[in-house]
This record gives structure tokens, C-alpha cells and sequence, in this order.
């Protein structure tokens, strides 16, 4: 009796084991994630908090969207040249935004210090790339991000 015991113990805890790896690989790190943090940290990461990692990956997407600067109105906003590269990357050196070139899925917005408003849009022009970056307002982002999660059925932070 004590042995069915154990091996049913014991399959209930590979059972839960196993719901509780395959609930958090439903969440995988976007590779833009790596450019900006240690692959320990975004493994951690994935292991140990999945919805942080949604968070970026969402973030990377969802963040901005794009304007051509070729409009009946022109388009302000700020230079994006002013943006510095953040400090983690840097290591201490100021560095400026220099891309030349847009491409949506590889560009990383979080290598970036771009700022961002709670209640207005906030606009980076790029002429080089013909483009502007418009970054959503923080509260109408944290409304996509809730939607987002429950779309997908990912528990919040």
C-alpha cells in the first residue's frame, strides 16, 4: 500500500510539474530581448516571472507605431538623434540613437531611452528612415498590455 502510495504521489508532482513548465513556455523571450539583457537574466526571467517577459515582448511591438514623415500635415516631434542608447549598453559612455534604417522586427526599442508621456502621444521624427516614432501614451499602452494577457491567457504580474 505504501508503494502506490508513492508512485501516486510521485505522479501527481510530475503532473504538476509538468503543468507548471508547460504554463510558463507559453511565454518566449523575443531574441531583441537578449540585446539588451544577459541570456541569464532573460532565462530567469522566463523560468520565474513569464508575464515580465510578455511585458517586453509586447512592449517591443506595441509600444509606438509608425507615421511617414510624407504627409498633407507635417509631422513634429522631437529629433530622434537626441535619444541616448541606455546606460546598461553604453557602460557609462553617451552614446546617440544612429540607426539609419527601420525594420520593424528587428528595431528594439528598449535599447533606447526614448520618453514617454502618461496622458500624450510623444513623437520622434527620423528622417534617414523617412519615418516618426509615435509612442503611445503609458495608460492607453497599459490598457493593450491588460488586453493583451487576456487575450492570451497570461496571468499579470
Amino acid at each position: 500500500m505504501k508503494k502506490k502510495t508513492l508512485i501516486l504521489v510521485f505522479f501527481t508532482l510530475v503532473v504538476f510539474t509538468f503543468n507548471a513548465v508547460s504554463q510558463n513556455a507559453k511565454v518566449k523571450a523575443d531574441s531583441r530581448l537578449y540585446q539588451c539583457y544577459d541570456s541569464s537574466y532573460v532565462h530567469q526571467m522566463m523560468v520565474n516571472n513569464p508575464p515580465l517577459v510578455a511585458y517586453y515582448n509586447f512592449y517591443l511591438d506595441n509600444s509606438y507605431y509608425i507615421a511617414q514623415l510624407k504627409q498633407s500635415k507635417p509631422v513634429t516631434g522631437e529629433d530622434i538623434h537626441k535619444v541616448t542608447i541606455n546606460d546598461d549598453l553604453s557602460k557609462g559612455k553617451i552614446i546617440y540613437f544612429n540607426e539609419k534604417v527601420f525594420e520593424a522586427s528587428k528595431f528594439n526599442v528598449l535599447k533606447y531611452k526614448f520618453s514617454t508621456q502618461d496622458m500624450n502621444f510623444t513623437t520622434y521624427i527620423w528622417k534617414e528612415a523617412g519615418i516618426a516614432l509615435v509612442f503611445l501614451p503609458r495608460n492607453k499602452f497599459a490598457d493593450a498590455y491588460q488586453k493583451y494577457l487576456k487575450k492570451n491567457n497570461i496571468s499579470s504580474l
